[in-house]
């Protein structure tokens, strides 16, 4: 006579179901249900698990599921001790007694946990798309007929800051520069750039660093002009 687990094999065999097919229905690991097949029920988690993975299987090649339990309760006690048999009303007190005749993969939310890690990977996807470093795209160039007088900006943030960008009466940047991102823009005339943490961004012109232009945290605005940084004007009081 064929033993429980031969007998799901053939069941499973006979209607030409793959174990990957029942894995997906149940819900129940190839290596489980491998286990079953070759009776190795010490593989298995034990106890009212054991259980519930033999119901689903019987219940997904159609055949009896009390009878399935039945013929692995008598196979598991010709190898334990009557004691180890049934972990259920013991090891698990919390489960009412319906609930525990019941698979495992039944009595797991699916349609929530599937919608738990949708929602983790929608929130991991936003935040990698707002923590990237930008871009390093060419220097922005104005047109124009002639590039003789052109000069050449760069900016780079070694902390995150607000930056706003105009080159030659164009806006060219509005956004969060998130460290440790470059930016470079050439014009002819004039670039203004205003920099909500002033202190925590680079600057060069033509190629050469300048000195830092402020404080972490301080708003600041800073011209530029062919001859390089233009100096502060401070507007006088009115008499």
């Amino acid at each position: 006579m064929p033993s429980l687990g031969q007998r799901l094999r053939r069941e499973r065999e006979q209607r030409g179901i793959s174990l990957d097919e029942i894995s997906l229905s149940t819900k129940i690991g190839t290596r489980f249900l491998l286990a079953l097949e070759e009776d190795k029920f010490d593989k298995l988690p034990g106890g009212v698990f054991n259980k519930g993975f033999i119901r689903a299987y019987a219940r997904r090649v159609g055949i009896d599921e009390d009878q399935a339990v039945a013929d692995y309760l008598d196979a598991v006690r010709e190898t334990a001790p009557a004691n180890e048999l049934d972990a259920s009303p013991e090891v698990f007190p919390v489960l009412l007694p319906e609930v525990a005749k019941k698979s495992v993969a039944e009595q797991i939310p699916w349609g929530v946990l599937a919608s738990l890690l949708l929602a983790v990977a929608l929130a991991s996807c936003v935040w990698s798309y707002y923590a990237r470093p930008l871009p390093r795209p060419g220097p922005y160039r104005v047109p124009t007929a002639s590039k003789s007088s052109s000069f050449l900006v760069s900016i780079k943030a070694r902390e995150d800051s607000w930056i706003s960008i105009t080159a030659d009466g164009k806006v060219i940047l509005d956004q969060i520069l998130v460290a440790p991102a470059e930016k470079s823009v050439q014009a002819q005339k004039e670039i203004v750039i205003k920099a909500g943490n002033i202190g925590g961004v680079e600057f060069s012109f033509n190629g050469t660093k300048l000195p830092p232009q402020g404080d972490y945290g301080q708003v600041k605005s800073l011209n530029f002009g062919a001859d390089g940084l233009q100096p502060q004007t401070t507007a006088k009081p009115p008499s």
